[in-house]
């Protein structure tokens, strides 16, 4: 087999910007995301730049740099400078200028605000090309991991024994700086930087104290008061469970049809039993209020306050109640797991004003909403049922009882519904385990607030171009069909008749 010849020596094509037009797909996804980006109002940008100094970066280039970067799972700076100084398609969104990893943190940093008012401009483009009508929005929760580790929380022991060290280490260091010869510049000034860093740590873990005791406050169990920490470095983040570390819950509202994220939000709250309301309220400042609008979400949005948003304020919400039953257990089932009974293992019959136990025994009305049964004395499941010195079991209705048992049968009514939730589920695989976004790489509430700000836009542009290149296919595919049936009319008037030809759905598709 030949080889090629060497008709151009490697040192001058080195130094030859390349013509990028000969590399790059005009197909390509960087090419459809320049195009969707240039789309956007960027007057907040150019507003906020100086017209004094250097010229800057063009804000929407540094933006399709950032977009592309995470919709490839890149979140380091570090990393988008190199793809800037390697990658074609990098050099082409920026004009083959390589910006340094400071110049695009500064970027984030700076005009965090406007990237984030760019996320109301996508929904609205959506809407005008008619990729998403917002019918459906399903809400959920996950949690994702803090930059900061769990080994920096501390109880109030452990922040005092960290005080005490952090202060001796600054008189020993004051000791030093005194005893050092004033000769030694380099000395002194490494000295004196280690006492105000040491000062700066001092104060962190003050601050972080006085948190610590706020919190302890509204914390009712004794045992879990005295057991809370606070990291020292991330006072914002909580310890979350199923991650076993310190982390944020990061929310989101998806459209169940397009799957284009609507808002999303950061919080410390463990659970999302109270977030349900907020999202919903994020939701309707973006979309606009719509009563056929339907929401939807799992058991773990269940509360009372839900409950009485939806009412007031007519939402056609769906929350499914995952501890519901769908067939009432037997004795023996019931005897078989050895657990003690919940609300749910009782139905209330409306008709008659009585709740039937397990046991197929009524509990009647003995004072407003309490139901007490009389006929508990030779019941098999007597211990599990009443555990405590009460013979009789005694159960109250409440007004959320009443509201979470119509949420039930709405659901039941309409289970194709709750189906569409997983659109955000596919939203949050997507996120954490296909672009790798399971710690965040910003401290505090608010980096990691612009962290998954700058997610969920890459993530719904990346999501509005692929749905615009299939309809772009489908008119193209149509209108190539068209023009054969018009072919076929025009050889029918010019003489050139068929008989007998039939039209299968495969010569169309």
């Amino acid at each position: 087999m030949p080889v090629l010849p060497r008709n151009k020596d490697k040192y001058r094509l080195a130094f030859e910007k390349p013509d990028l037009n000969y590399l790059i797909d005009e197909n390509s996804l960087p090419m459809r995301l320049y195009g969707l980006i240039g789309q956007l109002d960027f007057k907040e940008f150019y507003d906020k730049c100086s017209t004094v100094g250097a010229p800057s970066y063009p804000p929407e280039d540094m933006l399709s740099v950032i977009m592309l970067a995470l919709s490839e799972g890149v979140f380091s700076s570090r990393e988008i400078e190199k793809k800037c100084k390697r990658d074609i398609y990098y050099m082409f969104l920026t004009e083959q200028r390589k910006p340094d990893h400071a110049t695009i943190a500064r970027f984030i940093q700076r005009f965090g605000k406007e990237i984030s008012s760019l996320g109301a401009q996508i929904i609205k483009l959506s809407r005008e090309q008619k990729i998403a009508t917002f019918d459906t929005i399903a809400i959920d929760g996950t949690k994702i991991a803090s930059v900061s580790s769990k080994k920096h929380s501390m109880r109030s022991e452990q922040l005092d024994r960290h005080l005490k060290y952090l202060r001796s280490r600054v008189s020993k260091t004051i000791v030093r700086i005194q005893q050092t010869d004033k000769k030694e510049s380099k000395e002194i000034y490494r000295l004196e930087r280690e006492r105000k860093n040491l000062e700066l740590k001092i104060s962190n873990t003050e601050k972080a104290k006085k948190e610590l005791e706020k919190r302890k406050e509204l914390i009712k169990d004794k045992e879990h008061r005295e057991n809370h920490q606070i990291n020292i470095e991330e006072p914002d983040a909580r310890m979350m469970q199923p991650i076993s570390t310190n982390g944020y819950n990061a929310q989101i509202s998806v459209d169940t049809k397009s799957g284009i994220i609507v808002t999303h939000d950061i919080v410390v709250s463990r659970s999302d039993n109270q977030e349900f309301v907020g999202q919903c309220q994020k939701s309707e400042a973006v979309l606009g209020k719509d009563e056929n609008r339907i929401y939807v979400a799992d058991s773990g949005y269940i509360s009372e306050n839900t409950f009485k948003y939806l009412e007031e304020n007519k939402i056609n919400g769906y929350i499914n109640d995952s501890k519901e039953k769908e067939h009432a257990e037997t004795i023996e089932e019931l005897l078989t797991k050895n657990k003690r009974l919940t609300p749910y293992d009782f139905r209330y019959d409306k008709k008659q004003n009585k709740i039937i136990c397990p046991n197929q025994k009524y509990l009647e009305e003995i004072s407003k909403d309490v139901y007490e049964c009389q006929e508990c004395e030779d019941c098999p499941l007597i211990e599990l049922c009443c555990p405590g010195k009460r013979k009789n079991k005694r159960v109250t209705r409440t007004n959320y009882t009443c509201l979470r048992e119509e949420m039930s049968e709405k659901v039941k009514g309409n289970k194709e519904i709750m189906s569409q939730r997983k659109a955000v589920e596919r939203s949050f695989a997507q996120m954490k385990w296909n672009l790798g976004m399971t710690r965040f790489s910003r401290k505090g509430l608010a980096g990691a607030g612009l962290e998954l700000c700058l997610m969920v836009l890459s993530m719904n542009m990346v999501k509005i171009i692929t749905i615009l290149h299939i309809l772009m296919n489908i008119k193209r595919r149509i209108k190539k069909i068209l023009v054969s049936w018009i072919d076929l009319v025009k050889n029918q008037i010019k003489g050139e008749y068929f008989e007998n030809v039939l039209i299968s759905p495969n010569m169309i598709f």
